[in-house]
């Protein structure tokens, strides 16, 4: 057996050994059923990305958007691979929308789409998209050589990019990055962006590269897309963090083993929802009762949507506990006042108020 330093140090000096600590949500993180209690918007979907456009509310539902009248979803656009985020461009572009396998395009209501990049760097894997004030587009893709959320994570791989789209060109402002999964212009010219595999959210200067500034550190959850709002930001927290994850984090060999000897599903990491399945795996200090999951083991998903200043101070928080059902945030916007939630784990989206 592979005996690492790291052990060696903890057996023979167990204080000087630091373990990566899970913050508790207090203040204004304190946990509320606020995301429990929201108005649902019509029947469920596929929902992952949402934006507002002209008074009303586009999601991605797969190979698929979809426009909320509001009283029902319409499908109003089929395109060539599943959608993987949205953005909305004041200017002569619109809506655009990264399609999984094509790149960037362009799309409008009547059903017409247009690429407007098909660079190999916004081909796949594409988590989100703004637009800068100057009307360049920013594009997060969590990883450059296309893994998924899961295997980025457990293989501990940092190949996500930030790159500026302007016309034809496309520069690469930041590399090596933990899995970006949302990005937004920042009040001196910088870039705001989410750092899911780090739990931050951090400020890259307008020249790129590595200079970055932490602005929220040690989130409790896996931050994801941000929706800018006035002088705050929302963002979407997709996963949140337990310490059974993370000591299975810090334990290669047991985690080479469950890598190499389950299927992906059966994964002891954070999930989007809770899954409905007998061979799902139970966390420490879960118990199983008549088939019903008890709520005050540590949760493998959560519902928590926060917004935060130009500080970094959370403003106010939005959650669904363990024991609720609108998990897996992926996606917020605001329309007219009402801040519009996408929830991934329950397939729906939701409104909400706003606080002062």
């Amino acid at each position: 057996m592979r005996v690492r330093l790291s052990d060696v140090m903890e057996w023979l000096a167990p204080s000087r050994v630091h373990r990566p600590t899970i913050p508790p949500m207090e203040g204004r993180l304190t946990p509320n059923d606020r995301l429990d209690r929201s108005v649902a918007l019509g029947s469920t979907f596929d929902v992952d990305d949402i934006v507002s456009l002209d008074g009303s509310v586009i999601a991605t539902d797969g190979t698929a958007l979809r426009r909320w009248d509001g009283g029902t979803w319409e499908r109003v656009i089929a395109l060539p691979g599943r959608a993987k985020a949205l953005a909305v461009d004041g200017g002569r572009r619109g809506l655009l929308v990264a399609v999984q396998g094509t790149g960037i395009c362009a799309v409008t209501l009547d059903g017409s789409v247009v690429v407007v990049c098909a660079d190999p760097v916004v081909r796949q894997c594409v988590t989100a998209l703004s637009v800068m004030p100057d009307g360049a587009l920013l594009a997060c893709v969590g990883s450059t050589s296309g893994l998924s959320w899961s295997r980025a994570l457990v293989s501990g791989v940092s190949d996500g990019a930030l790159a500026r789209i302007a016309g034809d060109s496309v520069e690469m402002i930041a590399d090596g990055l933990a899995w970006p999964a949302g990005a937004a212009p920042f009040t001196d010219g910088g870039y705001l962006v989410s750092l899911s595999h780090d739990h931050a959210i951090v400020v890259l200067g307008a020249g790129g590269g590595r200079a970055r500034r932490e602005l929220i550190a040690n989130l409790p959850g896996y931050p994801g897309r941000i929706c800018a709002t006035g002088a705050d930001w929302w963002a979407a927290v997709p996963y949140p963090r337990s310490r059974a994850f993370e000591l299975l984090l810090d334990e290669d060999d047991v985690l080479n083993e469950m890598v190499s000897d389950l299927p992906e599903r059966a994964w002891l990491i954070p999930r989007l929802t809770v899954e409905k399945d007998i061979h799902a795996p139970l966390q420490l200090g879960q118990a199983r009762e008549m088939g019903e999951i008890k709520p005050w083991a540590p949760p493998r998903s959560y519902g928590l949507l926060l917004r935060f200043d130009a500080e970094g101070r959370v403003v106010e928080s939005a959650h669904s506990r363990t024991s609720g059902r609108i998990h897996g945030i992926t996606a917020v916007c605001e329309l007219e006042g009402t801040v519009v939630v996408g929830s991934a784990g329950a397939r729906t989206v939701v409104t909400v108020e706003r606080q002062s």
